[in-house]
């Protein structure tokens, strides 16, 4: 996350320097400084350059807060060996429909880390932590009615979308409802779970962080380099696309291995931290 968010400071600041404005939203607050302390702070909607989505600012600091709020609870209920798992899923339920409540309470969009933007990250991780422990408790004879009742849920969706009926906010249906089925379905549906075990596809799960975080300095290096040697890079061209996912995964898989994984390591192994 460190590196990533090195690269994205220092191309912004080339992109800076050479336009004399910043990258997104054509010279207003952007990527900048500014917005990248509100946005560790939780305080995005108190600056008009809230981060959102593919911000680096805003996408490496959410994933900071959900982090510590999760490392918070694991450590609050570390002895309580009874009920511990009980508590972490309440805690985690807690925060999801805190997430949601924010969604539709436009008064609580104000605070410090209850906001519209921390939201969407509350909703997402803490419904995949919550799927964790549900998955890992359910009982063995009651998977494939809860497969079923899954796949229903879905198809009712979908039939509620073809008719043209609303079917609410997409931030709590995709990051509380169907990502999470999903996820749910491949893991108890045998021959889905097969087919996403095989060995490309999970390399390509494993290093998909890395190519998510490093997204953004790929992009502005793209515009940098094409506006520096003129290259006239056309990005609907089968070629630049092939060359963008190459890219992409090459980059992903650097980042990864050395910066996610070895050099860890090795500073865990050096200062025992």
């Amino acid at each position: 996350m460190i590196v990533t968010l090195i690269l994205s400071v220092i191309e912004a600041v080339i992109w800076f320097l050479t336009h004399e404005k910043t990258f997104w939203w054509g010279g207003g607050a952007g990527d900048s400084l500014t917005t990248l302390v509100f946005s560790v702070l939780g305080l995005q909607q108190f600056y008009p350059g809230a981060q959102c989505w593919n911000y680096p600012s805003w996408s490496l600091s959410v994933f900071f807060i959900c982090w510590i709020i999760y490392f918070l609870l694991i450590y609050a209920t570390r002895k309580d060996t009874k009920d511990r798992r009980f508590k972490r899923m309440t805690g985690c339920l807690v925060l999801v429909l805190i997430g949601i409540g924010i969604q539709y309470n436009g008064l609580m969009k104000e605070y410090a880390l209850l906001n519209m933007s921390a939201s969407r990250g509350y909703i997402a991780f803490f419904s995949g932590c919550l799927l964790y422990y549900l998955n890992l408790l359910q009982k063995k004879e009651n998977v494939n009615r809860n497969v079923a009742l899954s796949l229903g849920a879905l198809g009712l969706l979908v039939l509620l979308r073809v008719l043209g009926i609303g079917v609410g906010n997409y931030t709590i249906l995709f990051g509380a409802v169907i990502f999470p089925l999903l996820i749910y379905i491949v893991l108890n549906v045998k021959f889905l779970y097969r087919a996403m075990s095989l060995r490309p596809l999970t390399f390509l799960g494993r290093i998909s962080f890395s190519i998510y975080l490093c997204n953004y300095p790929i992009e502005l290096a793209f515009v940098l380099l094409d506006e520096r040697f003129g290259w006239n890079i056309s990005c609907s061209t089968p070629t630049f696309m092939l060359s963008y996912i190459i890219v992409h995964i090459l980059i992903g898989t650097l980042f990864c291995f050395v910066f996610e994984e070895k050099i860890p390591k090795k500073l865990k192994s050096k200062f025992g931290i």
